[in-house]
C-alpha cells in the first residue's frame, strides 16, 4: 500500500493555540538575552561530516517569552519537541532522527514551558525524489513560467522551481531532505494521524501533493522579485491572482537593484 507524505512544518497561523513565532534561539550555554545568540554560538558545534549541529553538551533554548505551550518549533537544524512528539517519530521513525533533552528558560534564565522538551534532528535523506518522473526541463508551466528545473552545482541536486514533486518507492516514514530547498521535513500519513489525535500543539503537515516550489516571491501589485527556492502551496497560485512573468521579475542581485542600493548609499 503507498504511504501518503506530508511536509512537517509550524502551524503559525493555523492553530490559534500556537504563537505566532518565539522569540528566543537555541544555545549551548545559558544567555540573558535570546538575540545574543548567533551563528558564532553554534558554529563550533558544527559537523562538516555528520552534515549538521552536532550538540554534546546541555543545550538551552532563551526566549522572551515567560509561559510556552507547544509540542513542536523548528530552530536551527531541527525542532524542539516535547516528549509526546518524541513518542510519535519513536513509534514511526525508528532510527531515523536523533534527540537530547533542552532547557527552556525566560531571558531571566527561569523555566518557561509547561512540558519537557528535547532539540530532535531528522537524519538526512538525500536522493528521494524520482526526477525520472519530474519531467525536468520538460514542459512549459504558466504558474511558474517554466519548466520544472534542477539546481546540479551541488553533491545532489535540488529543486529550484518545479509544480509538482515526485518520491522514489520505499523511503522511510520520517525524513529530511535539501532536495526541497532549504531544508524539509517530511512525514507520512501514520505520523500525521498520531500527532493530531494526542492534539499536539506545532505541528501541521501539508499534503506534498500540495507543495510547488518556487524562486520567486509575489510582491502584491508590484509582481515579482526573484528568491531562494522555497516550497508553497499551491494555492498560493490561486491566491496571487497575478500571470508570473519573469522578464519583468525584480532581480535584487541584478544591475538595475544595484545601481538603486549605490545611489541610497551615496545619498
Amino acid at each position: 500500500m503507498p504511504v501518503d507524505y506530508f511536509i512537517l512544518t509550524y502551524a503559525a497561523d493555523r492553530d490559534s493555540r500556537a504563537p505566532h513565532f518565539l522569540k528566543g534561539a537555541l544555545s549551548p550555554k545559558q544567555v540573558g538575552n535570546y538575540e545574543d545568540i548567533g551563528l558564532e554560538t553554534l558554529q563550533p558545534c558544527w559537523n562538516e561530516h555528520l552534515g549538521r549541529y552536532d550538540f554534546l553538551e546541555d543545550l538551552f533554548f532563551v526566549s522572551r517569552e515567560d509561559d510556552i505551550n507547544l509540542d513542536f518549533y523548528p530552530t536551527a537544524d531541527g525542532f524542539l519537541a516535547s516528549d509526546a512528539l518524541v513518542d510519535t517519530l519513536e513509534k514511526f521513525g525508528s532510527d531515523r532522527f536523533v534527540f537530547r533533552s533542552v532547557a527552556m528558560t525566560n531571558e531571566a534564565g527561569a523555566p518557561n514551558s509547561r512540558q519537557p522538551m528535547n532539540f530532535c534532528q531528522v537524519i538526512e535523506q538525500d536522493n528521494a525524489f524520482e526526477y525520472s518522473e519530474m519531467d525536468i526541463d520538460g514542459r512549459y508551466h504558466s504558474e511558474i513560467d517554466g519548466p520544472n528545473t534542477l539546481d546540479r552545482s551541488g553533491e545532489n541536486p535540488s529543486v529550484t522551481a518545479c509544480i509538482s514533486i515526485v518520491l522514489k518507492e520505499g523511503l522511510p516514514e520520517l525524513f529530511s531532505t535539501r532536495q526541497i530547498p532549504k531544508l524539509t521535513w517530511v512525514a507520512s500519513e501514520r505520523i500525521k494521524q498520531d500527532c493530531e489525535a494526542k492534539l499536539l500543539i506545532g505541528p501541521f503537515f501539508i499534503p506534498l501533493n500540495d507543495i510547488a516550489v518556487v524562486d520567486f516571491a509575489f510582491d502584491g501589485p508590484g509582481g515579482f522579485s526573484k528568491t531562494a527556492p522555497h516550497w508553497i502551496e499551491k494555492s498560493d497560485f490561486r491566491r496571487w491572482g497575478e500571470k508570473v512573468d519573469r522578464q519583468t521579475m525584480f532581480d535584487p542581485s541584478g544591475d538595475d537593484a544595484k545601481a538603486v542600493l549605490e545611489k541610497l548609499l551615496k545619498g
